[in-house]
């Protein structure tokens, strides 16, 4: 539960995003921000703010019902004895995981038909962790990550750094194909 304030002028409808930022704006029909290009993160839990959502509202007395913008990508690593600080997920297809968007407001909001854009971005973006991790081989370590809808369809690739910021490994998807759906969580395995 939150609560928004401000001035409003005209007629809705009415669009909140989440979370704030100063750069988002509607133009021509379009909601305009960026999704970062880092992330930070908890063991078992995606960081607070990583994952954008938007709410339509015709009429200001009903309390706004948000739609998230991405889905959620649940990394369960697994390694022989690695202490890790940071991950970075690779799209191997090349699509954009952050950038400056653009999202159609077209009544669509929060479904997989909405349309979305992505530009000035790169198909890799990093989760700092808030500690040190161990991975250990028969127990994986699970970390989340905002994603866009569609990403890796041709699978993932995961750089794991230690707490001096040195590559320590290089992990793979055991599927050719993670299908992100706005609104779910999708489950992968990567091991060493």
């Amino acid at each position: 539960s939150a609560e928004f304030s401000g001035n409003v002028s005209g007629s809705g409808p009415y669009y909140a995003f989440y979370p704030y930022s100063e750069d988002c704006s509607i133009v021509d029909g379009s909601l305009r921000f960026s999704l970062p290009q880092e992330q930070n993160a908890s063991s078992g839990t995606f960081g607070q703010g990583a994952s954008p959502s938007v709410a339509t509202l015709g009429d200001l007395s009903v309390p706004a019902q948000f739609k998230n913008i991405c889905g959620l990508l649940e990394v369960n690593l697994c390694g022989s004895n690695l202490k890790l600080s940071r991950v970075e997920i690779i799209d191997p297809s090349g699509a954009p995981l952050w950038g400056d968007c653009t999202l159609a407001l077209d009544g669509k909001q929060g479904s997989d038909e909405q349309s979305m854009t992505i530009t000035g971005g790169s198909n890799r973006i990093t989760v700092n962790l808030d500690k040190t991790y161990s991975l250990l081989a028969s127990t994986p370590r699970v970390i989340y990550a905002a994603v866009p809808q569609g990403s890796f369809s041709h699978g993932l690739s995961v750089r794991a750094f230690d707490g001096e910021g040195k590559a320590i490994a290089f992990l793979t998807t055991q599927s050719g194909d993670v299908k992100i759906q706005r609104s779910f969580i999708t489950s992968t395995v990567v091991r060493e």
